[in-house]
């Protein structure tokens, strides 16, 4: 349950506001989806950060970019030269994107799966969870 607020945040947040540029590889739609859709980490879902890396600052532009920085392998197997414009692909690269970043943001962090999750189940608090995710 408490992922499954994921996807709506996704397609609420993650998923809306790409420009619509079409082409081969657009580079612009891509790093805004890629910054939208990382946003769920700092600001939709604020329970799963504080277990990766306790010191990024949530909410702000430098947590954005953190996750961006730390999750580069996962944009370029779900995002580069994804075809962004198909709504239906974008719900389902949205969530491949994030799941693969809260993993490649564990390795490179060096938390291991049992270590995050145990952080995460005993300071999970719907508080910081985005209202709309509540909904």
């Amino acid at each position: 349950m408490k992922y499954l607020s994921l996807l709506f945040f996704l397609i609420l947040v993650g998923c809306t506001n790409v420009p619509t540029n079409t082409g081969p590889r657009d580079i612009a739609r891509e790093q805004m989806f890629i910054s939208n859709t990382s946003s769920y980490f700092c600001v939709g879902n604020k329970n799963f950060l504080p277990c990766i890396n306790p010191e990024v600052e949530l909410e702000s532009k430098s947590c954005t970019e953190y996750v961006v920085q730390n999750s580069r392998k996962c944009a370029s197997k779900f995002i580069h030269g994804a075809d962004l414009a198909d709504g239906a692909a974008k719900e389902t690269i949205g969530v491949e994107f994030t799941q693969c970043a809260m993993v490649e943001m564990l390795e490179r962090e060096g938390v291991g799966y049992s270590d995050f999750k145990q952080c995460f189940n005993d300071n999970y608090s719907e508080s910081a969870v985005h209202q709309k995710l509540n909904q």
